[in-house]
């Protein structure tokens, strides 16, 4: 049985270790630094993103008592099997005694030796009978005083592991509330900004490479787990991949009411054009709500395939989960744009006619 309380610490500690590690200065840390970080993200995200934990914590206490029934069954088949041997036993016995009777009945009237042998022998076999049966109740009693113990003690275990399934919940529900989920994502990113940084200060080596790749794979991972959560709710989100700079992959919420493209600060870094940033500028979003960040041009950006120079965009930061920015208008007006929400939701882009 897994052992919540424990998971519970031992996961707190690790996301926690992870996020205060990431406010370090880039050149106080070694690459196993960084290892150890990685693999701090991977069991995160066993925990929290690959499966959702309520539903395994759900799971792990439903096979616990479905083993508990499928066991109670065995038991109640083998109590009933067992008590039933005892019934063929005390029947057999009951045989004996009325033989014997009948016997002592003749006896009464009239003795005969062929008779006192016949009962003798009856009275015997009785006997054995009897000592075989009362041994077969002493065993089943105590089989029986066993088997509840254990039966109180399976269920003792239950107990712990509901209680288990309830700190789970409100545990992952804690994590949700208190934005842990968003404040991973956002560690996760400046760990890959800062491994960058480490590459580009001269110290590229194959150890830095694959755990840039690593990173990079978290973060595909993470944008396809954002893509199945929108596809799960009935908010009407659309969210795609775009290639910037012929080299990265981002996921964004396509947003035909934001002006521009956004993408966080740490990616436009990531990207090696921190340098192009330029003036701070307001953002237009859906609803009237606006947001305000650094100016820059992206100088290629490919969606579905579709590539386009010169894109404008925005950085600002973004810290909902697997969501790089949003596809504004800078980029969208250069199309047809047609959305699909029968099968998927999905987007189509047809570029438009000179």
């Amino acid at each position: 049985m897994k052992r919540f309380g424990l998971a519970l610490i031992i996961f707190f500690w690790l996301f926690i270790s992870a996020s205060v590690d990431g406010q370090k200065e880039i050149g106080t840390e070694s690459l196993q630094i960084f290892e150890e970080r990685i693999g701090q993200y991977e069991q995160i995200m066993d925990r929290y993103f690959r499966q959702n934990p309520v539903t395994t914590a759900q799971n792990t206490y439903k096979s616990a008592v479905d083993k508990y029934n499928a066991r109670v069954q065995a038991i109640h088949a083998r109590r009933n099997h067992r008590k039933s041997e005892i019934d063929k036993k005390k029947k057999s016995l009951e045989k004996l005694e009325k033989q014997i009777g009948k016997y002592d009945a003749q006896l009464a009237k009239k003795s005969k030796n062929q008779f006192i042998g016949r009962r003798n022998a009856l009275v015997k076999q009785y006997n054995r009978q009897l000592k075989q049966l009362e041994n077969k109740i002493t065993q089943f009693n105590e089989w029986n005083k066993q088997t509840n113990q254990n039966i109180d003690a399976d269920k003792a275990k239950l107990g712990k592991i509901n209680t288990g399934l309830a700190l789970e919940i409100k545990h992952y529900s804690d994590w949700l509330r208190l934005n842990k989920d968003a404040e991973f994502w956002v560690d996760l990113n400046r760990t890959f900004l800062n491994l960058h940084r480490k590459r580009r200060a001269g110290n590229n080596n194959l150890l830095l490479n694959k755990q840039i790749q690593k990173i990079r794979n978290l973060r595909k991972e993470l944008g396809t787990y954002a893509i199945n959560q929108a596809k799960s709710q009935k908010n009407g989100l659309v969210i795609i991949s775009g290639i910037i700079c012929r080299k990265e992959e981002f996921h964004f919420i396509v947003d035909t009411g934001a002006n521009f493209v956004s993408l966080t600060p740490e990616m436009v870094e990531v990207l090696g054009l921190k340098e192009r940033l330029g003036e701070v500028t307001a953002l237009g979003l859906a609803a009237g709500k606006t947001a305000s960040g650094q100016k820059i041009v992206y100088p290629y950006l490919s969606v579905l395939g579709m590539e386009e120079q010169d894109v404008s965009g925005i950085a600002i930061p973004e810290k909902r989960v697997g969501i790089d920015g949003l596809l504004g208008r800078s980029f969208l007006k250069r199309f047809v744009v047609c959305f699909d929400y029968e099968q998927g939701p999905k987007i189509q882009l047809t570029p438009k006619k000179p």
